[in-house]
């Protein structure tokens, strides 16, 4: 009998010591989930070529002049479809819109197409 409170009295301390220590969610301000660099269209020229391996390729574009430290922009929209049927490993002057900030090291940031200006030759 004396053994259970023991190990109820020690289950209460761990469990007064752990809420204590852990402060509840949702007192804190949480940081925007979208920076406010986002969702701005801007011009680059580039390469673009597949990157990755099956079944984690995508369509990407190497910039020239790296812009914010970021050299490459993950593609997508429906003109990207035309990019890889028709300008993969060309020099490309695309309109993007970054949508997606990189997430950290090896993924790239996001970018919709949203003109090919010019295809270089």
């Amino acid at each position: 009998m004396t053994r259970t409170w023991f190990f109820f009295g020690a289950a209460l301390v761990f469990l007064s010591v752990v809420l204590a220590i852990v402060p509840a969610r949702g007192n804190h301000e949480d940081p925007p989930s979208v920076p406010d660099e986002t969702n701005r269209t801007i011009r680059v020229r580039g390469r673009v070529a597949y990157l990755g391996n099956d079944p984690h390729s995508f369509l990407a574009i190497n910039l020239f002049e790296p812009l914010d430290g970021n050299g490459t922009f993950r593609l997508y929209g429906p003109l990207v479809d035309v990019l890889a049927r028709n300008q993969q490993q060309d020099t490309v002057t695309l309109l993007i819109k970054i949508t997606r900030e990189s997430p950290g090291p090896g993924f790239p940031p996001e970018a919709e197409v949203l003109e090919i200006v010019s295809p270089d030759e």
